[in-house]
């Protein structure tokens, strides 16, 4: 199953982050960009099938991040919204703080589809700070500064979320 597999994958992630944390990511190796891609699936897929213990997993218990899906989760489930397939490309990713770390994440998301509207609900590119604990995103908030992106835009990976939800 496609989502096991993208969780799997993330847990392998986050495990290997958790071993950077405890060694103050000296000599950090992590491919962030892989990891910032690997997450915004994980999202995407949590959000498209209405794995709300699959999203809640992304983030710190207790954290601002897992208070703001909460909020999401509600709003969807009251309004009987069904995103059917979404798609969202991690453009770039810089480490900004290697204590956490906190990541600057340039991103764009091209369309978000929505059960019964023909709008693709495109996403201006945006950047976000994203505020790590122990391998799980802690807080989000806009960047400060937007970083430019990379000369080559096609070097990015690009995360498609196809699942159809049935009512």
């Amino acid at each position: 199953m496609k989502v096991d597999a993208q969780l799997w994958q993330l847990a392998a992630i986050v495990s290997a982050l958790i071993a950077g944390f405890g060694t103050g990511l000296a000599g950090d190796k992590t491919n962030w960009h892989e990891y910032a891609q690997t997450m915004v699936d994980a999202r995407n897929t949590a959000l498209v099938s209405r794995d709300w213990q699959a999203l809640a997993q992304l983030t710190a218990a207790g954290s601002p991040a897992r208070e703001e899906d909460e909020k999401l989760k509600s709003w969807l489930q009251a309004r009987d919204i069904r995103i059917q397939a979404m798609s969202t490309q991690v453009i770039a990713t810089d480490v900004v703080d290697r204590h956490g770390p906190i990541l600057a994440v340039i991103s764009h998301q091209s369309g978000a589809h929505i059960r019964g509207s023909a709008s693709a609900n495109e996403g201006q590119r945006m950047c976000r700070l994203w505020r790590m604990k122990e391998g799980k995103i802690f807080d989000v908030t806009p960047c400060t500064e937007t970083p430019a992106p990379p000369e080559d835009p096609v070097a990015g990976s690009h995360s498609s979320a196809s699942l159809t939800s049935a009512k």
